[in-house]
């Protein structure tokens, strides 16, 4: 991930007409605003002009999301024209081959899995499955074989850069390999293969014995790579530096926390809790999940160090650079990730887990303090990107000073998604639909024929053994149950 901006300064405009909408026609509006970059004259078709090949990956993903999620088929049809426009090589596209790492790949690929498990009409032919396979394989290949490095580190692990001509192919960040073992644990649940819940096993395994996630849960941003030359860069930041440090004196790992890395694994984690019977992947879930809450959902958000435990408030603070101030205009996008992944953890997880009750205050505060950071712009919503005040609390409404930009805006975009996650929904497996496409409208068969909206709500019950997905608790319900409830 790399370092990009659509700067635009807004401080005055009400959003007041917006406090009063439904959760639905919330998201509808921040969707129009966030589409509303896009422009294919200059960047060509699926990349959002400006913006990183990552954040044109994601925003592709959250309006699957939102179509999934509202039933508005506005926008499928350039969803479906960008992952088609992008797909060479499994997301690999010659367009992106100077700049490209590890991270935006698998992003990409991500989101062809979410095409798959959301019955996504296709083009064309196109196989959101193969993309999906192409992209892992590609990503597989570049799994780090050399021998334990003069810092101590196992061989393992995803470089930040693909290619060694690149920055950041002496950096191995933990992101990759993050998004390298979710890819790994929703293949395996999607197509039931084995190899696959092996491969997330060896990523996680890894991500532990290099100290890149601890014992607490913390998860840390990644290390340099000493054996190899080029220069040095946090993942989490433009900067870069030449790479003679030592070990002793930088201790060789860089110790700040993203929310993206975190929920990431978390994600992957819950898949795994809910289609193996390893204990470890529930243990290490619930060890994620405490560290995330004290990290990324503070208390004092205003006071907040990158390595807090004052926790277990209920607004979402990318907390190594919101309350400072100087989030960068990738990292305003980070939350967007976060809250996605915080929300689907409760379609993923198993139910005697109780993720949907423990996570529902924070999907519904992160949502609620999102919205208000909101505005009519010339006909468009746009958000900014910090969702409290200067003191800490929640966000007042109708605050809405602060820039706004792309990131911001899918930030914005998945965390008034959020709540529309309802824990009934049941993800599709390989072998259980074929879609087709009628007027935009995609069409699932499973154990008979149903649309894809009833099988957003079907129960488990309803279900035969191999197509069942995981059917937990009505997020939807539990928010409306949360001291912080949706009241725009």
């Amino acid at each position: 991930m790399k370092l990009n901006s659509y700067p635009l300064l807004l401080t005055s405009v009400a959003f007041s007409s917006a406090l009063s909408l439904d959760p639905t026609n919330r998201a509808k509006q921040i969707a129009s605003g966030a589409f509303s970059y896009y422009t294919t004259q200059n960047a060509g078709v699926g990349l959002f002009p400006g913006a990183l090949f990552w954040e044109s990956g994601s925003a592709w993903n959250a309006l699957i999301n939102y179509w999934f999620l509202t039933g508005d088929t506005t926008y499928n049809t350039a969803v479906q024209s960008a992952l088609q426009a992008q797909s060479m090589d499994g997301f690999q596209p010659a367009n992106q081959s100077n700049t490209m790492t590890n991270d935006e790949q698998a992003i990409w690929a991500l989101t062809a899995v979410s095409a798959l498990e959301r019955g996504f009409p296709s083009i064309d032919g196109t196989s959101y499955l193969s993309l999906a396979v192409a992209a892992f394989d590609s990503l597989e290949a570049r799994w780090d074989t050399t021998d334990t490095d003069s810092c101590g580190i196992p061989a393992g692990g995803l470089r930040w850069s693909p290619y060694p001509f690149n920055v950041g192919y002496d950096y191995m960040n933990t992101l990759s390999t993050a998004l390298f073992f979710q890819l790994s644990a929703r293949l395996a649940r999607y197509t039931g293969n084995v190899t696959y819940t092996e491969t997330a096993a060896k990523a996680y395994n890894w991500l532990e014995k290099s100290g890149l996630v601890d014992a607490s849960g913390a998860v840390y941003d990644g290390f340099q790579d000493y054996s190899s030359s080029s220069t040095s860069s946090s993942s989490g930041s433009s900067s870069s530096s030449s790479s003679s440090t030592s070990c002793a004196s930088s201790s060789n790992i860089n110790r700040i926390q993203w929310s993206n890395s975190a929920l990431a694994l978390l994600h992957g984690t819950l898949v795994l809790s809910n289609m193996t019977t390893e204990p470890v992947w529930r243990s290490r879930s619930l060890t994620l999940l405490s560290s995330i809450e004290s990290v990324f959902y503070p208390a004092s958000p205003s006071t907040v160090p990158a390595t807090s435990t004052n926790g277990n408030a209920s607004v979402l603070v990318e907390s190594a650079c919101e309350p400072i101030g100087t989030c960068n205009s990738e990292q305003v996008a980070f939350k967007g990730l976060a809250a996605r992944w915080l929300a689907w953890s409760s379609v993923a997880a198993p139910s005697g887990m109780n993720i949907p009750a423990r996570v529902a205050s924070k999907v519904g505060g992160s949502a609620s303090a999102a919205a208000q950071r909101c505005a009519n712009n010339n006909g468009k919503m746009l958000c900014t990107g910090r969702w409290f005040d200067a003191s800490g609390s929640n966000v007042k409404p109708g605050d809405i000073s602060g820039n706004t930009g792309f990131g911001q805006q899918l930030s914005a975009l998945e965390a008034v998604l959020a709540p529309l996650v309802n824990g009934s929904i049941v993800l599709e497996r390989m072998g259980t639909r074929a879609v087709s496409t009628t007027n935009g409208t995609a069409v699932a068969t499973l154990t008979g024929t149903a649309s894809a909206t009833a099988m957003k709500t079907v129960g488990v019950s309803q279900l035969s053994g191999g197509a069942r997905g995981a059917r937990v608790g009505d997020l939807s319900a539990l928010i409306m149950l949360a001291v912080v409830t949706l009241v725009m």
